[in-house]
């Protein structure tokens, strides 16, 4: 206990008061200072220092903590960095009735099979007859084939 003294003169007399006052033992704090790096935080558990990454970043939270990726090459080839994580860059990328497939971090988008257009706004089906045409000159030539072979 820490004793206090207090003096105080009252008509030229002087009294003296005491009284005593607890002494806090300050305990020492494991996160102050602070033995994280940089973009982690310290939390204490069990009485000593825990640092974690902040949400969204990765490493090693005593050295320094950073965004997954900063660059497309952060990545692997099939995903693109968006936002600081490597992500899928095709979801809404193509257009109606077009498949996407990422090429060296970069969406890559072509229409259907029967398809045409802008893969990237939208493919339409293939007319009817385009398509007759092209399965009708097939067949006249199987037939043109076919009886050439036979008269052989």
């Amino acid at each position: 206990m820490l004793q206090v003294l207090y003096f105080y003169t009252h008509f030229f007399s002087l009294k003296t008061t005491s009284f005593s006052v607890p002494v806090v033992e300050e305990r020492p704090t494991p996160c102050i200072p602070s033995p994280c790096g940089s973009n982690a935080v310290c939390r204490e558990q069990n009485g000593a220092g825990s640092c974690m990454c902040l949400p969204d970043y990765v490493g090693n939270p005593y050295e320094g903590c950073r965004p997954e990726c900063v660059l497309n090459t952060d990545c692997s080839s099939n995903h693109a960095c968006i936002r600081n994580k490597c992500q899928d860059p095709c979801p809404g990328t193509c257009g109606q009735n077009a498949d996407c497939q990422v090429v060296n971090h970069l969406p890559s988008c072509t229409c259907h099979p029967g398809y045409t257009g802008d893969p990237f706004r939208f493919c339409n089906i293939l007319p009817p007859e385009r398509k007759m045409k092209n399965y009708s000159i097939y067949f006249k030539v199987n037939i043109l084939h076919y009886v050439c072979a036979e008269k052989i």
